[in-house]
Parts: C-alpha cells; structure tokens; sequence
C-alpha cells in the first residue's frame, strides 16, 4: 500500500512539475531588428543624438576630430569617410567609437549601415 501511495504521490508531483516548466519555458518575444525602409529622420537621429552627437564629441559645440553628427546634412557627409562605420564596428586600426562608452547595439549598427548602403535617406 506505501507503494502504491508512494507512486501515486511520485506521478502527480511530476504532473505539476511539467506544467509549472511550461510556464517557466515560455519564449519570451524578442523584437526583431527592421532594417529595412531605415531613414535619418525616423531610425538614425535618435541613435546618433543619443551616442555620438552630444557633450564633448561629435555636435556643432565641440566638433571632436573637426566632424558633427547633428543634423542629417553633417551627419550623411560624416558617414561618407571610410572610418566611420568601422570605427563604430570597432575594427582593429580604427578609433572605437563611441569613445569611453559600450559598442553601440548590434541593431544599431545594422540600422546605420543600412541607412548608408541606402545612399542616406532622410
């Protein structure tokens, strides 16, 4: 009889075990990077304002290494030379950008480098 009470309490607790896993191994929806259709106005200002354009590096105040990124018309011609996106990649040989702060998101990188394989829409 302790058996069979053992058995019994052994296949329920594996029953609430596997639905409660269930639960616990749902996909959690990760948003996918939209390269496609990417412009200045509604993709890269935003990343660009956020990480290069401000205090002390690349606006129209401190204009580090001679360059700003605020505004399409500066930011379209800075991103014509051939550091940029590896600076922004962070290949060997070139300055990582942004300088003193983590490698922009890899969505982020690949939304720039579409905008500029576009010919820079705005």
């Amino acid at each position: 009889m302790n058996i069979k009470y053992l058995l019994f309490i052994a296949t329920i607790s594996i029953g609430i075990m596997a639905c409660g896993s269930d639960e616990a191994e749902e996909e959690t929806m990760v948003e996918e990077c939209v390269t496609e259709g990417v412009t200045y106005n509604n993709d890269i200002a935003a990343i660009l304002d956020s990480n290069c354009a401000t205090t002390s590096c690349h606006n129209d105040t401190d204009l580090a290494n001679g360059f700003s990124l605020d505004g399409f018309t500066k930011s379209s011609a800075a991103a014509q030379f051939n550091n940029f996106l590896p600076s922004i990649n962070r290949e060997s040989g070139f300055s990582p950008m942004p300088r003193g702060r983590d490698k922009l998101d890899q969505c982020d990188i690949d939304k720039i480098t579409a905008w500029i394989d576009a010919g820079f829409p705005e």
